[in-house]
């Protein structure tokens, strides 16, 4: 047999590979990929009438994911942003941020195993482009739980910038609940907001619904968020495709 062949063969007979993947739009999930499992993913998000100025923003991420163990995976992420500030004909598109960041989980990735409560840490640095010596640090505490066909979870992140002398910081909680409605395809509604806790940040919240499908290798999740204050409309989807 060819090895062309052979590899069409393989990879044909290989069932879905277990991802990072996540339910909602604007939480991180708590699963990760596999040891050497590797997935590229990619968020496409906006921000429309955001705080006193009502700047529309549209930002992509995309990073290659790649699991070191069965609990432990790192991402190399880049972000993409362009913003109309007020809508007054200044629109920029620019490389914002890059960086790499290390997402943790306790328990197996077997869900079997895991069982129906787990957890995800997640810490990155990223620098800020626009700033030649400033640092972008985040975190993220996830914890999820599911039973039967509905699953519960809450993320609470902190994103702090270093910048010319000056820090901003702030706290962006969030939860969502997701129910599976057929074979791999679940819906459901999330909470999502970004809150000052130091320097000027305009806060803002929304909620809305969300749905996530998964189709073997890939697997895709988005929302709608309403916005509750700070902010008109904010919504996101999220894709992957696992190796």
């Amino acid at each position: 047999m060819r090895p062309w062949v052979a590899l069409v063969v393989v990879a044909a007979a290989a069932g879905p590979a277990q991802a990072g993947r996540s339910h909602y739009g604007w939480l991180y999930g708590s699963e990760v990929n596999p040891e050497r499992a590797v997935e590229l993913e990619t968020w496409i998000l906006e921000r429309n009438g955001r705080g006193d100025e009502e700047t529309e923003e549209t930002s992509t991420w995309w990073a290659p994911v790649v699991g070191i163990t069965d609990h432990v995976e790192v991402a190399i992420p880049v972000e993409i942003e362009w913003n109309d500030h007020g809508g007054i004909g200044v629109a920029t598109t620019q490389l914002v941020r890059w960086g790499a960041e290390v997402r943790w989980r306790p328990q197996s990735v077997d869900p079997v195993e895991a069982g129906p409560l787990t957890t995800l840490f997640r810490a990155g640095v990223k620098r800020v482009v626009a700033k030649r010596f400033g640092v972008r640090g985040e975190a993220d505490a996830v914890v999820a739980y599911e039973t039967g066909r509905v699953h519960i979870e809450g993320d609470l992140g902190i994103v702090a910038t270093r910048a010319e002398g000056d820090t901003v910081a702030e706290i962006r909680p969030a939860a969502g609940v997701s129910v599976r409605v057929v074979a791999d395809l679940r819906v459901g509604a999330e909470t999502y907001g970004e809150l000052e806790l130091s320097g000027r940040v305009d806060d803002w919240m929304v909620a809305g619904p969300s749905l996530a499908w998964t189709h073997g290798r890939f697997w895709l999740a988005g929302t709608f968020g309403i916005g509750l204050f700070g902010v008109t409309t904010a919504p996101r989807v999220n894709f992957a495709v696992a190796f």
